[in-house]
């Protein structure tokens, strides 16, 4: 097992990881907003066709599908964005795999795991 990350690598994974969840993040509420400017820029005609089809009920969850459409991108989008964080090994306790990231403001003066309490960062060299 490797020795202990210096807080540099720890600080650089952690500023990498949560750029990119900003991006995935800033990409997935673009697409929920995207279907909700759909449904809105199409819904009268949208509506007159869907009713006329469907009915009334058959409207409604044409509306409900846009909506879940765009929760879904949303999630999909966050998710993927968390995913490929996880996968980083600088940002994990090399003892116990607890995602050292989420509690940085502890882990960086303490240079120890929260989760398990062993050492993850090593001390700055002088």
């Amino acid at each position: 097992m490797p020795g202990p990350r210096t807080i540099d690598e720890f600080n650089v994974a952690a500023k990498t990881h949560m750029r990119r969840l900003m991006i995935f993040f800033g990409v997935s509420i673009a697409g929920l907003f995207a279907c909700l400017i759909v449904g809105v820029v199409i819904r009268e005609t949208a509506y007159a066709t869907v009713r006329d089809r469907l009915g009334e009920v058959g409207y409604e969850v044409f509306n409900v599908s846009l909506l879940l459409s765009g929760m879904t991108i949303f999630l999909v989008g966050a998710w993927l964005g968390y995913r490929r964080g996880g996968r980083d090994p600088r940002l994990h306790c090399p003892h116990c795999g607890a995602m050292l990231v989420e509690a940085q403001s502890h882990v960086i003066p303490t240079r120890n795991c929260t989760k398990c309490g062993r050492r993850v960062l090593a001390e700055p060299e002088s």
